[in-house]
């Protein structure tokens, strides 16, 4: 599933609220880190990832993140990264784009 612009916008405005997730360290991306974003990615939808260390690294480990969590970049502002998944369990979807 691909977002297009309107989608990206609307998603957006709903993440400006959102406190992010998880701070991606020095150590970058580990297994576990991953498995945590892909259980939360499941139950919210849309959460924030931030880069506290590895910052020039930021786009790299973005493209790894969204495909190993099949999730979708809303954007990439600062340091911190915007991801959308729509939910397979009908009862966790409460975002409609």
């Amino acid at each position: 599933m691909s977002i297009n612009k309107e989608q990206r916008r609307k998603l957006k405005k709903l993440a400006h609220h959102i406190k992010p997730f998880i701070n991606i360290g020095k150590q970058g991306l580990l297994d576990g880190a991953i498995n945590s974003i892909k259980e939360k990615i499941e139950k919210e939808e849309l959460i924030k990832v931030k880069f506290s260390q590895n910052k020039e690294d930021k786009i790299s480990l973005s493209k790894e993140l969204i495909n190993k969590t099949e999730s979708e970049e809303v954007c990439l502002i600062g340091h911190t990264l915007i991801l959308y998944k729509k939910s397979k369990n009908p009862q966790n979807r409460h975002i409609k784009i």
